[in-house]
């Protein structure tokens, strides 16, 4: 069954069609107001603003005092963004129409557009005034003027406000749970988005937001559900199989994870993306020739994707293959100076004994982010090793400053301090960390092998009775 032509399309058509045939052959030809309004319309929605502008150069000559007419050209000037322009515009146009709604909306939006906030709320406060039997409507269209504009809090006052007036108005409910999601109030975006999917439940993107939504609340397993529902509405809505990727990852269920992203792969080939995840999930699978294989084809997609040279060259040293793996990891820090980044390079010129090399990027490390422990703990073993054990008991009650709270970070420096003989410091941060976390203890026993110590074993026997 062929598809049903438009009738109104066609004759949109004809008359574009016959301006551009004017414009090209230079003929004569005549334009009734609003087929000029329509030309301009036509390439305003498609994005031509160079025939747009033409288009109303001409209509002005035909009809200069058209206001159907002039509020085209603000419309181009808008999408030009010569916002100045319009705003002159629309209040000479205002000096004849002042009751237009459609000028206040206009003046509204291009004052949001210049940061002219409090002008803009009274623009639109005009519309209020103006149409009172339809608050809910004027007040839904402001919010979506702020909404575009990104400012989700001053829009969402607008939609609840709306909301008040009709509460069947769904396109709002709609709206509202958009910008609580965008001010992260996920709870209560979930409620609205639920609201919209018992109107409209064959709504694919509505299920996709409310697995989102699902997830942002902790709630894995609905969040699976909606995007099995999702998935049965529309089997082509690649992001639904990344974000159940995501999921079944971070459920530890890797091969599966992988079945997921492949599916988003073969929607999305050239995504670098999905074969980031998948190599991911090998990595912690420890499959690390093939996440190094997919790490490499996310670089290919991706040259910039410093996350992917990391992983490359974190694979190559799970492999103790530390020489090769410097290579991707200088990479990576030349994009992207974050600590992960550093620690791992640090770690391989760690492994390789170039000390002073380890100590630079290891240093670096703890700098960008001092509140991860494991960090401290890597950099105070370049010290460690080379049996400067002071100086190792230094960089971790630096660390302690940041991280009083990490057991492993307390086992560590109890270690150190009893190799240097400074008990009573030793047995305060042992006790610290049996208290914090008795299963770690073995990461002490790791550095100070001294099960003999009779004070050590009292203290341990008294943690271990409670656990």
């Amino acid at each position: 069954m062929k598809n049903e032509i438009n009738p109104y399309e066609e004759e949109m058509r004809n008359v574009v069609h016959r301006f551009e045939n004017m414009m090209e052959n230079n003929v004569r030809s005549y334009f009734g107001e609003s087929e000029c309004a329509e030309v301009i319309d036509f390439y305003l929605h498609n994005k031509n603003l160079r025939s747009a502008s033409k288009a109303t150069e001409f209509a002005k000559k035909m009809y200069p005092h058209s206001t159907l007419i002039r509020i085209r050209k603000v419309y181009v000037l808008i999408n030009k963004g010569e916002h100045n322009e319009a705003l002159f515009e629309l209040e000479e146009i205002e000096k004849k129409e002042k009751s237009n709604l459609e000028i206040h909306f206009l003046k509204g939006n291009v004052h949001l557009s210049l940061g002219n906030f409090n002008e803009s709320i009274r623009e639109f406060k005009q519309i209020s005034t103006q149409n009172p039997d339809d608050k809910s409507y004027v007040l839904y269209s402001i919010g979506l003027a702020f909404s575009q504009k990104k400012k989700f809090e001053k829009a969402l006052k607008y939609f609840v406000k709306a909301h008040n007036f009709d509460k069947k108005n769904f396109y709002v409910i709609y709206e509202m749970g958009f910008c609580y999601e965008k001010t992260k109030q996920p709870a209560k975006a979930l409620e609205c988005y639920l609201q919209y999917v018992g109107q409209y439940p064959f709504d694919n993107f509505i299920w996709g937001n409310i697995a989102r939504m699902y997830l942002a609340t902790g709630n894995s397993e609905k969040a699976l559900e909606a995007i099995e529902f999702a998935l049965a509405l529309n089997p082509k809505f690649a992001f639904m199989y990344y974000l159940k990727g995501n999921i079944l990852a971070a459920q530890e269920n890797y091969p599966k994870a992988i079945e997921c992203y492949s599916e988003y792969l073969n929607l999305k080939p050239n995504f670098a993306i999905g074969h980031f995840a998948i190599a991911e999930c090998y990595e912690k699978n420890e499959q690390f020739a093939k996440a190094f294989d997919e790490y490499h084809k996310t670089v290919t997609l991706a040259p910039k994707y410093a996350s992917a040279w990391t992983g490359m060259g974190m694979c190559l040293f799970r492999f103790q293959k530390y020489a090769e793996s410097i290579h991707y990891l200088k990479r990576a820090i030349k994009i992207s100076k974050r600590a992960d980044h550093f620690c791992v390079l640090g770690q391989s010129y760690l492994r390789l004994w170039l000390l002073d090399k380890a100590e630079k990027y290891l240093r670096r490390t703890v700098k960008l982010d001092p509140h991860f422990f494991l960090y401290w703990v890597i950099y105070s073993e370049v010290f460690f090793f080379q049996g400067n054990i002071d100086k190792a008991v230094l960089v971790l009650q630096k660390g302690y400053d940041y991280n009083s709270e990490s057991a492993a970070l307390n086992y560590r420096l109890a270690a150190y301090l009893f190799l240097i003989d400074l008990r009573d410091s030793g047995f305060y941060h042992l006790e610290k960390a049996l208290k914090l976390n008795f299963e770690l203890l073995e990461t002490f026993w790791d550095v100070y092998d001294c099960k003999k110590d009779s004070g050590i074993r009292k203290l341990v026997r008294k943690y271990s009775s409670k656990k």
